[in-house]
């Protein structure tokens, strides 16, 4: 395992001019995260060091005009730096370092939301950044934030479903069930929230039929449903489970779980297992294919070592 991460990450430091992008999923900031974690893991600063020049970078690269997307955008860096502060890798007044992001994502949850629409890959980036942002919340800030975005579903199900009869992708439905759900745990109007979930599994439905999804929303969405509140009774439940169980699954394989990783960082889920030595394997083919991609190996190896370390913990 030791190796095997070393590998990993003198890999990412590498090519560490190929990742110009600040973003989580694709960016300095998924490097960052990485990076902090494997110098705390094997106790040496030099990783430490070269992940606070990359934070410095990502302050200057962060300009206002930013999407709002936990992928790519202003919520990857809120989740980023949440994650951070947490974690103590970074220390300083949570509230006026994150304030700006606050203001953006969580005050103004129902206009993210709403824009959000429209994105190649929809997600619910407010509501993923709310998740990450809790644990440094006052008592007071929970309950207003979480009202919010509570507020935000309903609005969304109310102006936007049935209003404007709009059929969103599945991977918006699967991140805004993953956020009710997880929020369901501080019972703060319970019932609109179970509600919320109904509603989002019974468009799920509509999604698989219709076949607006990629790859990573079924293995998201086949994590999903053993979450079901036992509160919750759709009739289109059974139908979800005939579609899910009627999708091709045999091109998954080990490349696509490492691309599916970051989904699972964020949500705090818990990834397929594969063994060591098929990862190491993995890794040692990656490096020996010199056609790849110099940026997303970056990703895929900082997700890949993140998770190792996370699991060893």
């Amino acid at each position: 395992m030791n190796e095997l991460l070393r590998k990993i990450a003198n890999t990412v430091i590498a090519n560490l001019d190929n990742t110009t992008e600040i973003g989580l999923f694709k960016g300095r900031m998924g490097l960052t995260i990485f990076l902090y974690e494997y110098a705390r893991y094997s106790g040496n600063s030099v990783y430490e060091k070269m992940a606070d020049t990359l934070i410095d970078r990502i302050y200057t690269q962060f300009k206002p005009g930013i999407s709002f997307s936990m992928i790519d955008g202003s919520a990857s860096i809120g989740i980023g730096l949440s994650y951070l502060l947490r974690n103590h890798f970074i220390e300083g007044n949570i509230d006026n370092i994150l304030q700006d992001l606050d203001r953006k994502l969580l005050d103004s949850s129902e206009d993210v939301l709403f824009k959000e629409t429209t994105s190649t890959i929809p997600v619910f980036s407010s509501g993923a950044y709310l998740l990450s942002r809790l644990p440094l919340c006052s008592v007071e800030q929970k309950e207003k934030w979480i009202m919010n975005i509570i507020d935000t579903g309903i609005s969304f199900m109310w102006k936007i479903i049935i209003r404007k009869k709009f059929e969103p992708k599945l991977s918006l439905l699967n991140s805004m069930f993953l956020v009710y759900n997880q929020l369901m745990k501080y019972n703060i109007d319970k019932e609109n929230v179970l509600q919320l979930q109904k509603d989002l599994l019974r468009l799920s439905v509509n999604a698989l039929e219709k076949r607006y999804y990629q790859f990573s929303d079924i293995l998201l969405l086949k994590y999903i449903l053993p979450l079901v509140p036992k509160e919750i009774s759709i009739d289109g439940q059974s139908r979800l489970r005939s579609l899910l169980s009627g999708i091709n699954m045999d091109d998954f394989n080990i490349e696509e779980w490492n691309n599916g990783l970051w989904w699972c960082f964020v949500y705090d889920i818990t990834s397929l297992e594969y063994s060591i030595e098929a990862i190491e394997k993995y890794v040692d083919q990656k490096m020996l294919d010199y056609s790849f991609d110099l940026d997303d190996i970056n990703s895929q190896f900082s997700v890949l070592g993140l998770n190792l370390i996370i699991k060893e913990k």
